[in-house]
């Protein structure tokens, strides 16, 4: 296996504590840009949605109110 050299469970980052901080900070990083990813997909959809809002509006396919409750409702 990639993790264990001869059987002995010997840590490709090094044995000890350097190695498990620094498995422990590369796990961190992958996790953290896997949440950021998340976060800008939702707001790239918000902002999408509130996009086609003004559109609608500036049509005139609804009155201010509506707008206003559907934009509050997007938020």
């Amino acid at each position: 296996m990639l993790w264990y050299r001869d059987g002995y469970g010997c840590n490709i980052f090094g044995n000890g504590i350097f190695g498990n901080m620094v498995m422990a900070v590369a796990m961190g990083i992958i996790l953290l840009l896997i949440i950021l990813t998340i976060f800008k997909i939702i707001n790239v959809h918000e902002k999408e949605s509130i996009k086609i809002l003004k559109r609608r509006y500036s049509k005139g396919e609804m009155n201010k109110e509506e707008y206003n409750e559907m934009k509050k409702d997007i938020k």
